[in-house]
């Protein structure tokens, strides 16, 4: 896997910088990695090289590499359970039939299974430097959010007044790249309190010691948020979980 300074750059600036990665330790057995870089091949996608980036939600049984070829970055790639691919997928294509204006999103490019492997393939929205955005106008951004998703799937037993969520709304997936806004990440879409998103993203920008966007935040999103958070935080830096968990704690309304 790369070391723990090259996933953060990876996360940081992007992919330009990185050379293959001969040596490095593969993530899957030999016959499987194999049969995963000749499946993207055979469905269009150059590599010439690639960079593998581990998780950091240590919970899932998941990674992710980018695949360079000989103009640059081709394609994000996901290697994940079939439910986790499938969710982000079909959350990919209600955005794509939507059209949102206030953020640029991955296009589902392949989707497949290589012997014992299921990926997904997504377009690489982020090459080059990519920072947290600058007191970003996340309502429109929600407000996207939620007109893209309105038909997603609703659980039986969903409140009546809960609306769709992004479900990881948070300056990691949120970035500004050459002028526009790009929100990645697309497998914990689900249904939430009014202002989840809202009130995730601002308990993590703060924490993070971001310049802090406006928006509304409830009781009811908060502790939401503080029923899950340390699910969905699981394998980051455990100071971070902490400072979240105790942001979301507080209440001002």
């Amino acid at each position: 896997m790369l070391h723990r300074a090259s996933r953060v750059l990876l996360r940081t600036v992007g992919t330009a910088w990185l050379p293959s990665v001969p040596g490095e330790e593969m993530p899957l057995p030999p016959d499987d990695w194999s049969a995963l870089l000749a499946s993207l091949v055979a469905g269009g996608i150059p590599v010439d090289s690639v960079a593998i980036h581990g998780r950091t939600q240590v919970h899932r049984e998941s990674f992710s590499l980018v695949t360079i070829g000989r103009e640059g970055v081709t394609a994000f790639v996901r290697v994940a359970d079939r439910a986790a691919l499938d969710a982000e997928s079909r959350s990919i294509a209600m955005l794509e039939k939507f059209c949102p204006a206030s953020f640029v999103y991955p296009r589902t490019l392949l989707r497949g299974s290589a012997g014992a492997v299921e990926y997904a393939a997504y377009s690489p929205v982020l090459t080059g430097f990519h920072s947290p955005p600058h007191s970003p106008k996340i309502g429109p951004v929600v407000a996207d959010i939620q007109g893209a998703l309105a038909n997603l799937p609703k659980p039986a037993g969903t409140p009546p007044h809960w609306v769709p969520i992004h479900g990881d709304f948070t300056p990691w997936n949120l970035r500004e790249h050459r002028g526009e806004l790009v929100l990645i990440d697309w497998e914990s879409c689900g249904w939430g309190p009014p202002h989840a998103d809202e009130v995730l993203y601002i308990a993590t920008a703060r924490v993070l010691g971001l310049r802090v966007p406006d928006g509304v935040r409830t009781d009811e999103a908060a502790e939401f948020w503080r029923d899950r958070v340390g699910g969905s935080l699981r394998g980051r830096d455990d100071r971070l979980q902490k400072a979240v968990a105790k942001e979301l704690s507080i209440t001002d309304t």
